[in-house]
């Protein structure tokens, strides 16, 4: 949204302290209610770097930081696209869509083994189960309250209390 995250108006942990008093937005949030006015943020170190001093992890973090902002602004550049900025952000209604979309993989994996054949068997076992529930699920839809739906059907025993063979 913007090349620097420092630029950004919200919140922001990189300054000497590494933690920031956050008022409660005016928005969402009853003036009333049991939220805190304020309350204090604060980052530390994870566990598994313990070992580094308060200011060597916030350095750590910052220069992380810059490292990733300069090579997404590299990308940006190669592909010729630009940030949208703090006032495009702004300017932006809360109900708007984007009007493209990002490339997804081909492959939606559900199965995973390093066995060629376990995948190609599970892959199949997936397919009769599938058409097993379709079958059922048509019925079902049709009144047949007596259809047994197949081992592994789950959202429809929980909700609606159908018969499932037994795995």
């Amino acid at each position: 949204l913007v090349a620097q995250g420092k630029r950004w108006p919200g919140v922001w942990f990189f300054d000497e302290s590494f933690s920031q008093v956050v008022k409660m937005p005016e928005v969402y949030f009853r003036k009333k209610g049991t939220m805190p006015m304020e309350l204090r943020l604060e980052v530390v170190a994870p566990p598994q770097l313990s070992h580094l001093t308060p200011s060597e992890y916030r350095q750590a973090v910052q220069d992380e930081v810059l490292r990733r902002e300069k090579k997404i602004a590299a990308k940006m550049v190669a592909q010729g696209q630009s940030f949208l900025g703090i006032q495009g952000v702004i300017k932006q209604r809360p109900t708007a869509i984007p009007k493209s979309y990002e490339h997804r993989r081909e492959l939606n994996p559900r199965v995973s083994a390093k066995s060629k054949w376990q995948r190609i068997e599970a892959i199949q076992r997936n397919k009769e189960f599938l058409h097993q529930y379709a079958k059922a699920f048509k019925r079902w839809r049709q009144g047949d309250r007596e259809v047994t739906f197949p081992a592994g059907t789950y959202l429809l025993r929980v909700q609606s209390g159908v018969k499932c063979a037994p795995g």
